[in-house]
């Protein structure tokens, strides 16, 4: 009896491999993949003054498709003083035509912030997709002193920030 059980659940196992192999989920079918956000959206910012006080928040947006509608979104913490420019946009955009939003941004020395964004496109059926950015502020006012000694910014080869104490040796 019991190798009957076993030759029964064989060809079971085997023929519910091949259905998952005939639907696409086991070689990776892009049809059954997630679709992604025909969209580029990212951010960055720069200092526009000696002292690093006043900076320029960019978020640029570019479509891959025609898009009927597309929404930037530029969330700012409390803490972070809009300078100029608007925190929204939106309107239809051409594939391949980049839009670009400036925010002119007075930010604290004594605090570190996150700034978040998104950018989404929307289709008349009702269907909406959307991307998001991240912008860390990393002030050296914001970061506690190391032994009497203020850190230095730089930044690294993959031009990410770098907070560096002079005098330590950096782990390898």
């Amino acid at each position: 009896m019991e190798n009957l059980k076993k030759c029964l659940k064989a060809p079971l196992v085997f023929g519910f491999l091949i259905f998952l192999n005939a639907c696409g989920t086991l070689n990776g079918d892009p049809a059954m993949a997630k679709p992604t956000v025909p969209i580029n959206f990212s951010m960055d910012l720069a200092s526009s003054s000696q002292n690093g006080d006043e900076m320029v928040l960019t978020a640029r947006v570019t479509p891959q498709i025609d898009a009927p509608m597309v929404r930037i979104r530029v969330e700012i913490p409390k803490e972070v003083q809009i300078t100029q420019g608007e925190k929204m946009w939106s309107g239809p955009l051409k594939k391949g035509e980049e839009k670009i939003i400036q925010i002119g941004v007075m930010v604290s020395k004594e605090l570190n912030h996150q700034i978040f964004g998104f950018a989404s496109v929307e289709f008349p059926d009702g269907t909406k997709m959307t991307k998001s950015a991240l912008v860390n502020i990393s002030s050296p006012g914001g970061i506690k002193q190391k032994n009497g000694v203020q850190p230095q910014i730089r930044k690294n080869r993959f031009n990410e920030d770098v907070i560096e104490f002079p005098g330590e040796v950096p782990n390898q």
